[in-house]
């Protein structure tokens, strides 16, 4: 029962924080889904691209924030490019629904090199159901109304490629938005990315695919996590994941034929959190269909 009111109380004060705080969805699959976090990764490669991500954080603990996302990007005609995300945040009494539209254009610096430019637009709804929480006073004004607002947001990024490796800056949300009922007020802070990656074959059989993200957000602590996974014969990935002061882990993937691959990841808490929680999964979906172009990489790396 101790164990139980000390997580509780971990948890409040995480959900605190996040007030002012990290707010948008954490993922340890970014290097596959890079599109939920910069508009400007919308056409990047000659592919229809659907991805489905589901990410269940600290199992066990109740409360704990569980994510979905769907998305689908694909070139379009003159170097323009569009995507189209949803997503799903639940954690404890808040849910966050995402509907975004993004676009991009392509400038060729070279044969194999292209720098995007990227535009996003869509809204937020969340939803948040305070009367229905437990040991709380009832006469505390706080409490006494839910939430649910709507709010639109925008954003914008540029992303980097060639066949060697990538580089992309985006602050997915430009936009400060603030939510305010007659009691409680909170304001959903501008998030900053910037990340790469690169490919190296070290041998006939063996590559190797390390990448980084970093992560900045107005009155919160700087976060960078990493990931390395080796390739064999282009069919199976397997990596180590370690985020900054917050979670190690390791990644696994198939990828079954030239256009199917699934990846599975599983990360345990460094932090304050390690002993009240059985640790994160993550579980996701690619499948790519061949655009109709003769200058394609199957299986692609970024």
């Amino acid at each position: 029962m101790k164990k139980l009111y000390i997580a509780v109380t971990i948890m409040l004060t995480i959900s605190t924080l996040n007030l002012s705080a990290q707010q948008d969805p954490m993922f340890a699959h970014y290097m596959f889904n890079q599109l939920v976090l910069n508009p400007a990764y919308a056409g990047s490669s000659d592919y229809v691209s659907f991805i489905a991500t589901t990410r269940h954080q600290w199992v066990g603990l109740e409360g704990a924030p569980q994510t979905q996302t769907f998305s689908v990007n694909t070139p379009l005609k003159n170097q323009v490019g569009a995507g189209l995300s949803l997503g799903r945040d639940v954690a404890g009494p808040v849910k966050v629904f995402m509907f975004e539209a993004d676009f991009s254009y392509k400038l060729k610096l070279s044969e194999k090199s292209d720098l995007l430019f990227g535009l996003m637009a869509g809204f937020n709804n969340s939803v948040v159901n305070l009367t229905n929480l437990e040991n709380v006073d009832p006469d505390d004004l706080s409490f006494q109304n839910d939430i649910n607002a709507f709010k639109p947001v925008f954003g914008a990024g540029l992303y980097f490629s060639n066949p060697k490796g990538f580089a992309g800056f985006s602050v997915p949300e430009l936009v400060e938005t603030d939510y305010t009922t007659q009691s409680v007020s909170w304001q959903h802070k501008r998030h900053y990315y910037l990340s790469g990656g690169f490919i190296a074959s070290l041998n006939e059989q063996i590559k190797l695919r390390p990448s980084v993200m970093m992560r900045y957000v107005g009155g919160a602590p700087f976060s960078a996590e990493a990931t390395a996974s080796f390739i064999f014969k282009d069919k199976l990935w397997f990596g180590l994941i370690y985020r900054l002061n917050d979670a190690a882990g390791a990644l696994a993937a198939l990828q079954i034929n030239n256009q199917l691959r699934i990846a599975y990841s599983y990360d345990y808490s460094v932090s304050m959190l390690r002993g009240y929680q059985g640790g994160s999964h993550e579980l996701s979906v690619i499948y790519d269909l061949n655009f109709g172009t003769k200058n394609h990489t199957s299986p692609r790396y970024f």
